[in-house]
């Protein structure tokens, strides 16, 4: 699906599966000051070079707005770059329910390699915001920021939901390039890199990289760094 200039709703028992793209966006493409709302429908197993799911192209003076709730679902999609379920640019996201998983980028991780190839397994922002509210980020796959990758002046906010069980090279939440992360709520847990940095990874060479903790749990994650909050974590 390509669309752009006004509101698409993608709404209950919607499938889009099994998609391929050459370059953005396996399963949808949004430009041109667009509005997305996908509620209980079911974006799967897509492919492309960016945004295995879902690829939002704004630009400085018209984004692109996604809303994410109820039971959808956005799983098994792939990307060789960029964003394995989503990638956004120019863009705002808010995720109040639903789950993202087993979406994965495809490049491999090498120390020395300086790229940002193979980010943001579940989600790669680009100079966007995302709010998460609700909803679950699990079993992704990935390389800096294996969930969630946040570049390029981007800021994500959580206040509740859950991000676990992913596993990737860095960072199951990786702040680069003038990333911001304030988290005020939700779990993040049980996430695994092989590595460093399972949890949260701030890239501390730009001071304008900032994470902010004001509530919620960052537990069981490895390999641990100083950003968990506490050493065991809740079983629901």
């Amino acid at each position: 699906i390509s669309h752009g200039i006004g509101t698409l709703k993608i709404m209950e028992g919607t499938k889009i599966n099994n998609n391929t793209a050459a370059s953005y966006g396996g399963g949808i493409v949004a430009m041109d000051n667009s509005n997305l709302l996908i509620e209980n429908a079911t974006i799967s197993n897509n492919t492309t070079d960016q945004g295995g799911g879902i690829r939002l192209i704004g630009t400085s003076t018209q984004k692109i707005k996604l809303e994410i709730s109820g039971n959808t679902l956005i799983d098994g999609n792939q990307a060789e770059n960029y964003g394995g379920g989503i990638r956004a640019t120019h863009s705002d996201i808010t995720i109040k329910g639903g789950t993202i998983s087993n979406n994965s980028t495809n490049r491999e991780y090498y120390p020395s390699d300086k790229g940002n190839h193979g980010d943001g397994g579940a989600i790669n922002l680009d100079i966007s915001t995302m709010v998460m509210s609700g909803g679950t980020i699990t079993k992704n796959q990935g390389r800096n920021g294996y969930a969630i990758a946040v570049f390029s002046g981007s800021s994500l906010t959580m206040t509740g939901g859950t991000i676990s069980e992913n596993t990737g090279q860095r960072g199951v939440i990786t702040l680069y390039n003038n990333g911001q992360f304030i988290l005020n709520g939700g779990t993040i847990k049980n996430n695994k890199a092989t590595y460093n940095d399972g949890g949260i990874y701030v890239d501390n060479s730009l001071a304008t990289n900032k994470y902010t903790y004001k509530s919620g749990i960052v537990c069981g994650n490895t390999l641990t760094n100083s950003y968990e909050t506490q050493t065991t974590c809740p079983t629901s």
